[in-house]
C-alpha cells in the first residue's frame, strides 16, 4: 500500500534531511512541484528574514518544526502562517515572532546530519481553515522504500537556473533506499542514518 506522508519542504524533517543535501550544500529546490490548491497544506509556514528564506511546519499551536540550517536569531525574523501567495496579502496570514529556537544538539553544519530545529512561537497560532497542525508519524514509524512523501514549499522549481514561485508548490515523491541514494552516481556516501532520501 502507498503511505502518504505530508512533509514541509519539509513537516518530517527528522526523516527528510537528505532531500536538502547535494555535494555538501543545502538544496532549496522543489523540482516538479505544481501550484498547490490554496491553503490545502495549512501547516506549512515560512520564516521571514531579511536574507534567508526557509519553510517549516506547524506541529502544535505553539511550535514549528524546521531545518537547523535555517537557524536565525529569534529576535530578527517572523514566522508567517496561513500564506499561499507570497506576492500579495491574502488576509489569511498570521505573523508571529518566535520566542525561542532550539537546534538539534547533534546538528552537523558540514554534513547536515540531524538538520532539524524547533521554533517556539511567542503566542499560540489561531487554528482555522488557513492555519493547521501537521500530523506527525508515531515514534519509529519510518516511511518504507517506495512509499510516497509530499513535499511543499516555495523553493526553486528548476534543475538549471533559478525560478522561485510566488505560490506554494507541492510534489509527491517516492522514498528511495539509502543504498541507492549513497551510490557513486547519486549522493556518494553522504546519506547517514539520520537522513532519508526521496
Amino acid at each position: 500500500r502507498t503511505k502518504n506522508i505530508d512533509l514541509a519542504g519539509s513537516s518530517l524533517f527528522l526523516f527528510i534531511i537528505s532531500f536538502f543535501i547535494k555535494d555538501g550544500v543545502c538544496d532549496d529546490r522543489i523540482i516538479g512541484g505544481t501550484g498547490a490548491i490554496p491553503h490545502s497544506a495549512p501547516h506549512i509556514v515560512h520564516l521571514d528574514t531579511s536574507t534567508l528564506f526557509c519553510g517549516g511546519s506547524l506541529i502544535d499551536p505553539n511550535w514549528v518544526l524546521s531545518a537547523a540550517h535555517c537557524y536565525y536569531n529569534p529576535l530578527s525574523f517572523n514566522v508567517v502562517l496561513g500564506d499561499h501567495d507570497l506576492s500579495r496579502d491574502e488576509g489569511t496570514e498570521q505573523i508571529i515572532k518566535p520566542s525561542k529556537v532550539i537546534k538539534h544538539p547533534r546538528y552537523d553544519q558540514r554534513t547536515k546530519g540531524y538538520d532539524v530545529m524547533l521554533i517556539k512561537l511567542s503566542k499560540a497560532a489561531v487554528l482555522n481553515q488557513y492555519v493547521g497542525v501537521a500530523e506527525l508519524p508515531k515514534a519509529f514509524d519510518e516511511p518504507t522504500v517506495g512509499s510516497t512523501c509530499r513535499i511543499c514549499g516555495w523553493g526553486n522549481t528548476q534543475v538549471v537556473g533559478n525560478v522561485y514561485p510566488d505560490v506554494l508548490q507541492c510534489v509527491d515523491l517516492p522514498v528511495v533506499s539509502s543504498s541507492a541514494c549513497n551510490d557513486v552516481t547519486s549522493y556518494n556516501g553522504l546519506i547517514t542514518e539520520s537522513m532519508m532520501c526521496i
